[in-house]
């Protein structure tokens, strides 16, 4: 799980490269940047950021211009 300030840190990031590019979000890429980012959140380190535990992976698959590449 994802810390408050680290998901605002995603959904602001999001926005501006967005609002950068005068683009709209889309709901699948809300959804696909979220299981990342849940992903992400759940690979564990210790205190010199060293990976512990097995590799997280996600699979995402959507359709021809759903927004994979901005997710």
């Amino acid at each position: 799980m994802l810390d408050k300030p680290l998901q605002d840190d995603i959904q602001k990031a999001y926005r501006s490269f967005l609002a950068a590019r005068s683009l709209k979000p889309r709901y699948a890429q809300k959804h696909m940047i979220a299981a990342v980012a849940r992903q992400i959140g759940g690979i564990k380190s210790d205190e010199s950021g060293t990976r512990l535990g097995e590799d997280q992976v996600v699979a995402v698959e959507a359709g021809t211009g759903t927004g994979k590449t901005i997710a």
